[in-house]
C-alpha cells in the first residue's frame, strides 16, 4: 500500500489479499509468495527472490510479483512431495 502499512497480493480470481507490512518495503517488493490452493492462505517466501527483468527503453516497473501455487505444509501433510 502507498502508506507502507500493508502488502497487497492479488490471487488468480483477482481478489486482493493484504498482510501487515514489516521491515524493508523495497525488499518486500522483490520476493515470491506461495498461494495454498486448499486453505487459500498466502505465505511470503523471503528466500525466493524475484528478479527485476530488463525492460525496454521508456518502461518503468514499480514491482515484480512471483507466485508459487500448491498446498501448504498443513494441507499437504508432512509426508507429501513438495517438488514440481
Amino acid at each position: 500500500m502507498a502508506s507502507g502499512l500493508a502488502h497487497r497480493t492479488v490471487d488468480e480470481t483477482r481478489v486482493s489479499r493484504f498482510s501487515a507490512a514489516t521491515g524493508d518495503r523495497a525488499a518486500h517488493r522483490l520476493h515470491a509468495h506461495f498461494h495454498c490452493d486448499a486453505c487459500r492462505r498466502v505465505f511470503c517466501l523471503e528466500d525466493a527472490q524475484a528478479l527485476m527483468p530488463a525492460l525496454p527503453p521508456g518502461f518503468c516497473a514499480s514491482a515484480v510479483e512471483v507466485s508459487v501455487r500448491g498446498r501448504c505444509r498443513d494441507c499437504a501433510g508432512e509426508g507429501a512431495s513438495h517438488g514440481a
